[in-house]
């Protein structure tokens, strides 16, 4: 049996932490080269207008695991369409590999707000939760059990990476470091081929 694990998000731009934390899960629980690393086609928690395009967010990402052993880009949920709801993405994938572990990669601040997504206790049920702690978004169980059974509770903190850099800025912070003028401190967050597909088409400069 292989171990899938779905690690999903807007990255806009994918970044340096992005492919820190895919690394350590491969190198946990995906041993078989099985992080598949998936630009959401339409974000659900994310307002449409005010992000790249699908095309540039996926070849960003295609960029940063160019090379990277273990790490593989996933277009599901672009051959999907609509909004990008992790429990039917997940489902879709078990479809497709019925006899493997589907596992879902989560920071700590989804972790937090896990509970308001789309069939949030069927996703739990399901599938796995690996979640990486995010800075001052640690695992908090006191605040995970208003929302969640104890066995639900004991479930989402039982995969917490450790060991996992806690990366100092967001996908946010770098987009206004771009725009601020602060190229050069925005490219020492990011992949040296992600930096070159910003620059050579003008993403971030405004």
């Amino acid at each position: 049996m292989k171990q899938y694990i779905f690690f999903g998000g807007t990255f806009d731009p994918v970044h340096n932490g992005h492919l820190a934390v895919a690394g350590r899960a491969a190198g946990i629980f995906g041993a078989d080269g099985s992080v598949l690393l998936a630009p959401a086609f339409v974000p659900p928690h994310k307002d449409a207008g005010k992000i790249l395009s699908f095309e540039h967010r996926l070849n960003m990402v295609q960029c940063a695991v160019s090379g990277k052993e273990n790490l593989q880009v996933c277009t599901i949920e672009r051959e999907r369409e609509g909004k990008s709801y992790s429990f039917d993405t997940l489902h879709i994938l078990h479809t497709l590999h019925p006899e493997d572990q589907i596992n879902l990669l989560i920071g700590g601040d989804s972790l937090l707000q896990l509970h308001s997504w789309y069939r949030a206790k069927d996703l739990v049920r399901d599938f796995r939760i690996i979640v990486y702690p995010r800075p001052g978004e640690e695992p908090d169980k006191a605040m995970l059990r208003r929302y969640w059974t104890e066995e639900e509770t004991e479930k989402l903190l039982s995969f917490v990476l450790k060991d996992v850099p806690l990366f100092p800025v967001s996908s946010t912070s770098i987009r206004e470091m771009y725009r601020s003028g602060r190229r050069e401190e925005a490219e020492k967050y990011v992949p040296e081929k992600v930096a070159s597909y910003i620059r050579k088409n003008l993403l971030y400069f405004s």
